[in-house]
């Protein structure tokens, strides 16, 4: 009989420590899912060594465009473009140095984007997202 106390005591607090508060449903739902962001183009592939075929790897969340540059393939020169054309983010990157970047995206307007990869040679990755449709 104690058990059976200790155990409704015990599935009691476990499911009444949230009620009211949505911070326990952010554990299922979370604010921020990140999506891939699929691209196309060619840039250098991996040597046979790498455990990555592409060179980058690029997702969107509510607040910020995340990059990942998986294996050094030189000086980059990325482009966020709006859906008119208008370019709203440039950056160069080495990645060699920088392996990582975040665009904070929280101000930009709902609509669809490109992002554009090129390399020194002209090779190119490209990708569209979405944010906030």
């Amino acid at each position: 009989m104690k058990n059976l106390a200790l155990i409704s005591l015990i599935v009691f607090v476990l499911f009444s420590t949230g009620t009211g508060h949505s911070s326990n449903l952010n554990l299922l739902y979370p604010s921020d899912i990140n999506k891939e962001v699929i691209l196309y183009g060619t840039l250098p592939e991996a040597s046979s060594r790498s455990l990555f075929k592409e060179p980058i790897y690029a997702t969107i969340g509510s607040t910020s465009l995340n990059v990942e540059f998986l294996y050094n393939i030189g000086n980059i020169h990325l482009e966020v473009t709006n859906q008119v054309g208008e370019c709203i983010y440039e950056n160069n990157v080495n990645t060699q140095t920088q392996q990582s970047l975040s665009i904070d995206v929280s101000d930009w307007d709902s609509g669809i984007y490109e992002i554009r990869f090129v390399n020194s040679d002209g090779k190119f990755m490209y990708g569209t997202f979405e944010i906030g449709l």
